[in-house]
């Protein structure tokens, strides 16, 4: 599954135009482009740069994932005929825990609605999460039920 398929509006407001295929909903190898999250107690996403993240926890320091941004704007600001034209966007994100010991407590910010917080993983083995954006909100969609090793 891609996200919408908006290259007119979007071009409207990405002033070059170049758009990720992911963004545009035309099919390809990158129907999810993935991009590595850089950890920290603040982890910042721009969807613009891809709809799969991966966060590598190296420390057991608490930490945030922050609203996804398109082009450097939150989603919840963006003009609200774009906010429900993206509705139906993607997000998948995969933390794995390299840490050597428990990491750090993980939540979420209020732009994601969630079952609950990040489910601790032991170190060496990763959970994923899958959101898709209802025009308000990213709304969770399903989290693996176990560990994966990395």
């Amino acid at each position: 599954m891609s996200g919408p398929n908006l290259p007119g509006i979007l071009s409207a407001y990405d002033a070059s135009g170049a758009l990720p295929r992911f963004v545009t909903g035309a099919k390809g190898a990158d129907d999810f482009l993935q991009q590595t999250l850089t950890y920290g107690p603040a982890i910042a996403w721009e969807y613009a740069s891809g709809d799969m993240g991966i966060i590598t926890i190296t420390d057991a320091v608490a930490f945030v994932l922050g609203a996804p941004t398109l082009n450097g704007t939150a989603f919840g600001t963006l003009s609200s005929s774009l906010r429900t034209a993206l509705g139906g966007a993607v997000l998948r994100v995969t933390y794995r825990n390299t840490s050597g010991g428990a990491h750090g407590a993980g939540t979420f910010n209020a732009a994601f609605k969630t079952s609950g917080g990040f489910t601790a993983v032991a170190t060496g083995f990763n959970r994923s999460l899958e959101f898709v954006w209802n025009g308000t909100n990213w709304i969770e969609q399903f989290r693996t039920a176990a560990d994966v090793a990395n």
